[in-house]
């Protein structure tokens, strides 16, 4: 008998929030505000970020301070560098600028060649390097050192 009761007294409880839940004619309730949005009118765009400015290299079209085999300079398509023979380094050619950088050093007995984006490095032969350090356009700035082999 006890259990008839207890099942009746919650028969009504759920009866009683059943009507005061669903008698309401104002239609549904509009959701609380999200006190970490503002409204659209406040917002503000994020600043896009700057170009980083364009390097200068160290030895601008200087491609004769290469010959040692330390250099920065910058280069378009088509510029030729030469380096001391102790390097084994053939004439080395800028053949394409884009999103990369194409050197080729060539001779007779063949080719070394990269395709190198920014920050990308190669080494010729383990006596110099070249590192692109940056692109724009159709102009480049290369970066040259000895390598463990060179000199």
């Amino acid at each position: 008998m006890h259990r008839k009761a207890t099942l009746a007294a919650l028969t009504a409880a759920l009866a009683l929030a059943t009507a005061a839940c669903g008698g309401s004619d104002a239609g549904p309730e509009e959701p609380a505000a999200d006190p970490t949005m503002r409204p659209q009118q406040e917002r503000t765009a994020l600043p896009t970020p700057s170009p980083r400015p364009f390097p200068t290299a160290a030895d601008g079209e200087d491609y004769g301070a290469c010959f040692d085999g330390e250099c920065e300079v910058l280069v378009t398509v088509g510029i030729e560098i030469e380096f001391d023979g102790d390097f084994r380094v053939p004439p080395t050619t800028v053949e394409q600028i884009s999103d990369a950088v194409t050197v080729v050093a060539r001779d007779s007995s063949g080719y070394l060649s990269f395709n190198l984006g920014v920050g990308g490095r190669g080494n010729f032969q383990n006596s110099l390097n070249v590192e692109v350090i940056a692109v724009q356009g159709e102009q480049a700035v290369l970066r040259f050192w000895p390598g463990e082999a060179g000199r």
